[in-house]
């Protein structure tokens, strides 16, 4: 794979973070409904919070107002900072595309870390707000976040063995060129002692002019 190639493939996998963070937040946060304590209670359909829903501030589940209000709160100011993220991961993705430098490689290597570890927080998010709502109300509630802490966690996984990869095969060409100029070098060493030799059996007279003339042409 080529210099471009290898740019193509991190950079898409940067942006594929991005897009990912921003669309885990359209998975629920929490869901219920549906049990015999939410009907018991007269609740009869299914209620839930996604990243998006969430970033009104408000809580579509029922009791959640009432008993934690301030949760929603909380977890709609890191909605927008997982939204900011994504965009931003998605924009740096492409701007290292465009411009391959050390600068942006380090950026975009941040960014990473950055995204897969909040993806890792909206995991605890979804398990903390549910634990708070079994706490207080004793309710079944559920979570997805986990299933997209899973695809972030596998797209920083490639991004990781795609760096490894393409280092290590960088490296392989490097040393194998390195080989090549050497034996250049030392070729052209031994083309310039013989040489010197024939001038010294020239000078001698052992060979004639036309012969050594035609030696060097021939090592050179």
């Amino acid at each position: 794979m080529d210099g471009k190639g290898k740019k193509v493939l991190i950079g898409s996998l940067v942006v594929l973070m991005g897009v990912m963070l921003i669309i885990s937040l359209s998975f629920y946060i929490n869901k219920a409904g549906g049990s015999g304590y939410w009907i018991s209670h007269g609740f009869y359909g299914t209620y839930k919070d996604t990243g998006f829903s969430i970033m009104s501030f408000s809580s579509n589940l029922p009791f959640v107002e009432r008993d934690a209000s301030y949760v929603p709160i909380i977890l709609g100011v890191f909605a927008y900072i997982q939204l900011f993220l994504g965009i931003a991961t998605i924009i740096f993705g492409i701007m290292y595309i465009i411009n391959d430098n050390y600068t942006w490689k380090k950026i975009i290597q941040n960014f990473m870390i950055i995204a897969v570890s909040f993806s890792a927080w909206y995991l605890v998010e979804g398990m903390l707000y549910t634990k708070i709502m079994e706490t207080i109300n004793g309710a079944n509630v559920k979570t997805l976040t986990w299933l997209a802490f899973l695809f972030c966690a596998l797209i920083f996984i490639a991004y990781i063995l795609c760096e490894k990869l393409i280092k290590t095969s960088d490296e392989i060409i490097a040393g194998k060129n390195g080989e090549k100029r050497n034996l250049s070098v030392k070729n052209t060493k031994n083309s310039i002692e013989l040489i010197k030799q024939y001038k010294e059996l020239l000078d001698s007279g052992i060979i004639s002019e036309e012969e050594f003339n035609e030696k060097k042409k021939s090592l050179l």
